[in-house]
């Protein structure tokens, strides 16, 4: 009887457990991906701005602001002019046609995107941001920045991995009581 009772208070103690952890990595996961994307959507926006003058006037692009921004974050930048040519690569040659590319292709005609996709060229998935380079209405250009997600994916395995030693802890906790309280009970 007191090993069916301390099983009683395990198999509850862990789908509660269940029940909490579960949706609480997984609103992690979501808030950590909504604040990248957020961040990179700040940036490359402000990178449009930076960059807009020069596609305007059809001027050199200076490519130092984008390389800074590349070091410091590990983002690949691409800046393309209204054809959808780039004029800066962080990662590539310049002079490539990238108005195919249905970021590219979507700045290009006004809008920002965001998504994630695979690159098994870089066995690694990609978070993308691209947004227009426009002013009073008119678009000059599109600014894409690319980065990969493995840091996301190791502190989101981080959290749970904390979570589930948290739940180790409880059930033991709750084994240590669910044991006296059920030797209690069966006297």
């Amino acid at each position: 009887m007191t090993s069916r009772l301390m099983l009683s208070y395990l198999a509850l103690t862990l789908v509660i457990l269940l029940v909490l952890g579960i949706p609480l990595g997984v609103f992690f996961r979501t808030l950590e991906v909504d604040r990248l994307t957020a961040a990179t959507e700040r940036d490359a926006a402000t990178l449009a701005t930076l960059v807009e003058e020069d596609l305007e006037t059809g001027s050199q692009v200076d490519p130092s602001v984008a390389d800074r921004y590349s070091d410091s974050t590990g983002a690949r930048v691409v800046v393309t002019d209204a054809d959808g040519i780039s004029v800066i690569d962080t990662e590539a040659p310049i002079d490539r046609d990238l108005s195919t590319r249905p970021e590219i292709d979507q700045a290009l005609s006004g809008g920002s995107s965001t998504g994630t996709r695979r690159s098994d060229t870089l066995d690694d998935d990609l978070l993308f941001v691209s947004a227009p380079v426009a002013s009073g209405g008119r678009v000059y250009g599109a600014v894409r920045i690319t980065l990969g997600t493995h840091e996301l994916d190791e502190r989101v395995g981080r959290f749970w991995l904390g979570l589930a030693a948290m739940g180790l802890l409880v059930l033991a906790v709750a084994a240590t009581v669910g044991w006296a309280m059920a030797r209690w009970v069966g006297r």
